[in-house]
């Protein structure tokens, strides 16, 4: 049964012609793909497999690594987590400025600003003294003080005003509890920089803090480029066809 044609205004087309009309988009270069894949279009492939598809991601590369031997590489010696990851420079820059920050807080103190109250509870030990809950991320720079702990505490000495362990017996040079007369006459003949000296090692064990996220968090990943895409055939039109 034949059809009334429909009349179109002066000026216009048939949706049918604007089809036909639109210009097709050019294939990409060889070489090259259209578009990047971004977090919002980029799909995960399983593990181990492949795929030609730009915009899919391999499930090795998608997923975050962390390192936890390397955390506690760098807790031990700030930056050596780093350089076992392969990141050199930026492993010796830790490993160069933040004990050296420490030794010279240290060096400022007279090597005993580092310690821990002598205290049955190390709970209540930490509590007499906070900072030490920060010098303490510095490593192994702090153990000495965590070993003359440990041995105070195995005498099972209490803490008795003015009275301290003396400097010839601390095994390292410094860790020990001097009491608190000993500390008193350090701090007034030292004038600030006895203060001065346990803020730079606070300082320093905060910052290895970072230095020890970084080490978990490990190098950034960055996906790699997209694959091109194949060529267009004659067989795969680029542009929707009208019906007749």
């Amino acid at each position: 049964m034949p059809t009334n044609p429909v009349a179109v205004p002066a000026g216009t087309t048939p949706a049918s012609a604007n089809l036909n009309s639109a210009p097709a988009q050019p294939p990409p270069p060889n070489g090259e793909a259209s578009a990047r894949p971004t977090a919002a279009t980029a799909t995960v492939a399983p593990a181990g497999a492949t795929t030609s598809d730009p915009h899919t991601v391999p499930a090795e590369a998608s997923l975050e690594r962390f390192d936890p031997l390397a955390a506690f590489a760098s807790y031990a010696i700030p930056g050596l987590g780093q350089l076992l990851q392969g990141r050199t420079g930026k492993g010796i820059l830790f490993m160069v400025c933040l004990p050296l920050l420490f030794y010279y807080g240290l060096f400022l103190g007279s090597f005993s600003n580092v310690y821990m109250v002598r205290h049955p509870s190390i709970v209540q030990s930490l509590y007499a003294r906070p900072v030490f809950a920060a010098q303490f991320f510095i490593g192994v720079p702090a153990w000495p003080a965590i070993y003359e702990y440990a041995r105070a505490r195995s005498e099972m000495r209490q803490p008795i005003p003015g009275e301290g362990g003396e400097r010839g017996r601390q095994l390292f040079g410094y860790g020990a509890d001097l009491g608190e007369a000993k500390l008193n006459d350090l701090q007034r003949a030292a004038d600030k920089r006895w203060d001065l000296g346990w803020v730079c090692t606070l300082i320093a064990g905060v910052l290895n803090i970072l230095v020890i996220y970084d080490a978990f968090a490990g190098p950034a990943v960055t996906h790699p480029p997209p694959r091109p895409q194949p060529k267009p055939t004659p067989d795969s039109p680029t542009t929707p066809e009208s019906k007749p």
